[in-house]
């Protein structure tokens, strides 16, 4: 079937899912209430690209389309914008942004092509009736999780010239952030607490800026670790994890650790 005629059903699929004759669920939805689902099915994808499973990530993402088609749907409906204004408008700019793809503009450098696609970020800003300068750290979603908000925004300063000089002194911050939130436990006030913990956070996503580390994908190694570790316990465990002692939950936890490691060492001997 051609890509068209599949897009024409598919939008009438959607359609009918939100009329009286459809689901009860699709037709209460609303932008806001559709959140959750969007959030839930983005996280599900980046899932499926982590498997390397095809099959997984082409369901996954039809899943994200769903959200994209309701959320144009409930658009519609309120007389906004349809899917096809939604296509438009993401052809328009994909070629707007793009001139040296499109226009046969050339660039001298890396650095041109970036001031040049900053002007033409300006241009959309005024053609919008927005202010022409905003704020160099405008343009990051607060929804993003805070870790990758951390990252993008001392990237964006860094630009400017609003960073360390050299990986010493972000050491240097590291151990004056968890000084000072030693200090704010001692002193037990939890706001204190919150607001060091914070910054010790945020300057250990600098230090991983300059050992060149995503932030993001050390931790999700490590949750994934952990998983496999503590998964490795409820297996192996030969009674219930609630009456094992701490000492009996390590003893488990090392044995975990040892079978990775012969697992690795088996790999390389191959």
């Amino acid at each position: 079937m051609r890509a068209e005629a599949c897009l024409d059903e598919l939008l009438a699929v959607i359609k009918k899912l939100r009329s009286k004759a459809g689901c009860p669920w699709s037709r209460e939805q609303t932008h806001e209430s559709l959140i959750p689902y969007l959030e839930e099915e983005s996280s599900e994808v980046i899932d499926a690209i982590y498997e390397a499973d095809s099959d997984h990530l082409k369901e996954e993402l039809a899943d994200l389309l769903l959200q994209v088609l309701l959320h144009s749907e409930i658009a519609a409906e309120a007389g906004a914008f349809d899917f096809n204004d939604v296509l438009m408008t993401l052809k328009e700019k994909m070629i707007r942004r793009h001139p040296h793809v499109f226009s046969g503009k050339k660039y001298e450098s890396i650095e041109a092509h970036e001031a040049d696609w900053q002007e033409i970020k300006k241009a959309e800003r005024k053609a919008k009736g927005l202010p022409e300068h905003s704020s160099i750290l405008s343009g990051i979603p607060k929804a993003f999780p805070a870790l990758k908000q951390a990252t993008i925004l001392q990237e964006k300063a860094a630009k400017v010239g609003f960073d360390w000089d050299d990986i010493e002194d972000v050491w240097a911050k590291v151990e004056e952030e968890q000084t000072e939130l030693h200090e704010a436990v001692k002193i037990g006030n939890i706001a204190e607490i919150k607001g060091e913990l914070g910054d010790l956070f945020f300057s250990l996503v600098n230090l991983s800026r300059f050992l060149e580390v995503d932030a993001t994908e050390a931790l999700n190694m490590t949750n994934l670790k952990f998983r496999r570790r503590f998964q490795y316990i409820e297996v192996h465990a030969e009674k219930s994890l609630t009456t094992l002692t701490l000492e009996e939950l390590d003893r488990y936890w090392d044995l975990a650790k040892v079978q990775e490691m012969n697992i690795v060492k088996e790999m390389r001997d191959v």
